[in-house]
This record gives C-alpha cells, sequence and structure tokens, in this order.
C-alpha cells in the first residue's frame, strides 16, 4: 500500500537521522515525498508522512522553524481524515521543533496537547518521551487542576491559543475558528481545553469576558 511505503521511507530516515548521516535520511525523506506527490490528493495520509519525515531531516540539519512548520502542515493533514495517532507523532515532532527553536511556551503547548492525544490512543513509549521532553522544558506533563500562577492567565496562552480566544471573543464558532485559522475541528477543540485550563474557564462566556478585560486594561494603559 502507498501508505506503507511511506511510513517505510519514514523508518529509514529515523534510521539514518539515529547514526548522524543526514544526506541519507535526507534521500530516504525524497522517496516518501515522491511516492506521496504520485498519490491522488485527496489521499492525506502519505502525504503527512512524507512531510513528517521532511520535517525530522530539517530538523536535524539544524532548520527548527521549518521544520516546526512542516510537522504542523503534517499534523493538520492527518488530522483532517481523523488519523488522530498519526497526527499526533506530527504534533510531537512539532514541539520537538519549537523548543529546538527556543519557542519554550509555544512548544509545551504543543507538546502537551500531543501527549494528550497519544494517552489516548495508548501509545505509551512516544507519550512517555513527550512528557521527558515536558519536564526538559520545565513543564507538567500532566496538567491536573487549576493551572499554577505563572501558568495562567491571557499572558500564559501561546500565539496559537490567543488566536483562538479573541475569536471567541468575537463570537465565532469552532468551524468558524478552524475556517479562519486553516485548522482541522479537533485542533480548535484542543486549543479550547487548554485556554479553559489556562484561564480558569468553564465556558466560552467566560473566556470572552477574560479577553476582554484584558482588552480593557491594555487600551486604558495606552490613555
Amino acid at each position: 500500500m502507498p501508505v506503507e511505503r511511506c511510513l517505510d521511507w519514514e523508518s529509514l530516515t529515523l534510521a539514518e537521522l539515529a547514526v548522524g548521516d543526514i544526506e541519507a535520511a535526507d534521500a530516504y525523506a525524497g522517496r516518501a515525498e515522491q511516492d506521496a506527490a504520485r498519490l491522488d490528493l485527496r489521499l492525506r495520509l502519505p502525504a503527512a508522512v512524507a512531510g513528517r519525515s521532511r520535517a525530522a531531516v530539517q530538523l536535524a540539519g539544524g532548520e527548527p522553524l521549518e521544520a516546526a512548520r512542516t510537522a504542523h502542515e503534517s499534523a493538520e493533514a492527518a488530522a483532517a481524515i481523523g488519523a488522530n495517532l498519526q497526527a499526533a507523532f506530527s504534533r510531537g515532532l512539532e514541539g520537538r521543533a519549537l523548543a529546538a527553536a527556543g519557542e519554550r511556551r509555544e512548544a509545551i503547548a504543543v507538546l502537551r496537547e500531543a501527549e494528550q492525544a497519544l494517552d489516548a490512543c495508548g501509545s505509551v513509549r512516544v507519550r512517555d518521551e513527550l512528557r521527558r521532553e515536558l519536564r526538559r522544558l520545565g513543564a507538567r506533563a500532566e496538567p491536573r487542576g487549576p493551572a499554577a500562577s505563572g501558568d495562567s492567565g491571557v499572558g500564559s496562552l501561546s500565539k496559537r491559543e490567543l488566536e483562538i480566544a479573541n475569536l471567541v471573543t468575537d463570537r465565532l464558532t469552532n468551524k468558524e475558528i478552524a475556517a479562519a485559522l486553516f485548522l482541522s475541528d479537533k485542533t480548535v477543540e484542543s486549543h479550547l481545553r487548554s485556554i479553559f485550563r489556562k484561564l480558569g474557564a468553564s465556558s466560552r462566556v467566560e473566556v470572552a469576558r477574560t479577553v476582554e478585560r484584558e482588552r480593557s486594561a491594555a487600551a486604558e494603559a495606552k490613555a
């Protein structure tokens, strides 16, 4: 099957990266991309796997921001067809790339999303790898209960979470937010769960009130 070939190329890509041969890894990632390109564009999973292979090569090659972008696109392609496990694998790579780029807050948000998805899918080994990465970044891998003071409030939101919180405040539905930001509905829902936790909110109305207070405070400070 085409997707199995792309998964095989990904395995070979990662094996070469493990022994430090980026050139060979790049060649295998290219093979995955070639196979995916031959398929009907509606078959998104091969493209998602090929994209994740490319992102791994980019990260190993010292291009963490480009790797994060490629991994994000891979995750979105997988999520769009309900391939939740593959989307979580790609999200985990995106989070590691963001961490390598020094984007700690965004990295933690993405890694937490991936860790929760992997836990739900029963992918214990990769989940535990991401939990170790979260601990390395100084974050709790399994947030429970109210957020700590240093990890709460509008200021604690990642860039993407803040975009979504602002759109919630502007009364957009999840589907409208997903369309505006080119995200899947499930990704929006995942970000909203994180937003609710960080803001201590239990509803969209409470999120909107918190954001509106922040907007008012910012406007008064400028006046």
